[in-house]
């Protein structure tokens, strides 16, 4: 897999509605693997379970900011 980043943006001006998006970034090339609703910490850790251990074990890095929800998920 590479890099996998991890963030989330507001879906509606006041910072309300948030998701997460989660990337991928391998040789410079980013994708998106996908959008997950709100930003809590039980999603994310929903989400890094379903990844199949062939992939997370081919997670190089994480990228995140200082979400509390996604530093204590990793």
């Amino acid at each position: 897999m590479g890099v996998l980043g991890l963030d989330e943006i507001s879906m509606k001006k006041g910072y309300r509605n948030f998701v997460t998006l989660f990337t991928d970034r391998v040789d410079d090339k980013v994708s998106a693997l996908g959008v997950v609703k709100r930003h809590k910490k039980s999603n994310t850790i929903s989400v890094l379970r379903i990844i199949p251990s062939f992939f997370r074990n081919s997670i190089s890095a994480v990228c995140c900011d200082l979400y509390h929800g996604y530093k204590r998920s990793l």
